[in-house]
């Protein structure tokens, strides 16, 4: 019965997993199954960890450092782009620093085998860290948009190259973001994104920034009257940051909804609502005075 349970076993493919904790969870499930034996203990010997920090990584109460993971990834059995990537999976699940793991998955969109396994993901990271990609998506809903990257660019209020705006529109086309059509013109399709999860919230946190950095810049380069920035600090607790944000989340439903009544569009806006805060908490501070 154990040998045809382990013929069942498949080994998991490392390039197929965005969390570390998943892909170590199924490879130790993949061992036990296969060795008779084998255990979380095992495989802490052979990686020269002690087992209750092992046990700890692996469910996410610990996270594995670097040294850690240099001592795991030779047990693993990994080839040398394996080894690579599961660095990676393992920087992007322990930084705190955003920019860190956006590099971070960055450098894991280069290995085939990711793009092969996770076309989604690849696909929504492509999109989002790309501000242009977005702009030219909903441009395509104008009555006179060309698909040309000659007509695009002088349009776009920040500078983007003729190349960068050809390969947007490659990748917009490839992916359903918009339709060519057969006059030559161009519409966008019904295609949402789901933007949950880890991954693709990191990719939707590197689009924010882009565009709170366009709406600095806006600020030099477009006039008064065709922009509209406000903001207002104020002293709040849980209950009332909570009242503000569902205020916040209204406002965008009602904005969102305009665009069901587009008439004769003839530019492209983005809104960008932010609700973030100045101070730390009144006891996170105590406790960091505190030394706790």
């Amino acid at each position: 019965m154990r040998k045809n349970r382990a013929h069942r076993a498949i080994k998991p493919d490392v390039f197929r997993y965005l969390d570390y904790r998943a892909y170590l969870k199924d490879w130790l499930a993949y061992q036990k199954a296969g060795q008779s034996g084998y255990s979380l203990r095992a495989f802490a010997r052979a990686a020269k960890v002690a087992p209750g920090y092992l046990s700890m990584a692996i469910t996410g109460a610990r996270p594995l450092t670097p040294g850690i993971v240099a001592r795991i990834t030779p047990v693993l059995g990994l080839g040398p782009s394996g080894q690579s990537y599961f660095e990676l999976l393992t920087t992007l699940g322990t930084s705190e620093d955003q920019e860190v793991r956006l590099r971070a998955l960055a450098r894991m969109k280069r290995f085939r085998a990711f793009r092969k396994l996770n076309p989604k993901e690849t696909e929504v990271h492509h999109y989002l860290t790309r501000w242009y990609y977005v702009a030219i998506r909903e441009m395509s809903m104008l009555p006179e948009f060309k698909p040309e990257a000659s007509w695009i660019q002088p349009r776009l209020r920040s500078r983007v190259d003729l190349k960068d705006i050809k390969e947007a529109l490659a990748f917009l086309s490839e992916q359903g973001f918009i339709e060519l059509l057969p006059n030559g013109r161009a519409q966008p399709p019904e295609k949402r994104l789901d933007c949950d999860g880890g991954v693709f919230s990191l990719s939707m946190a590197g689009f924010h920034r882009q565009m709170l950095a366009l709406a600095a810049d806006s600020i030099e380069q477009t006039p008064r009257e065709e922009r509209n920035l406000i903001g207002h600090a104020f002293a709040a607790d849980a209950a009332t940051f909570a009242k503000a944000r569902e205020i916040l989340q209204e406002a965008f439903e009602k904005i969102r909804a305009l665009e069901e009544d587009k008439k004769e569009a003839d530019s492209v806006y983005f809104v960008e609502l932010a609700l973030f805060p100045f101070t730390r908490r009144t006891g996170d501070v105590s406790r960091k005075g505190s030394g706790k």
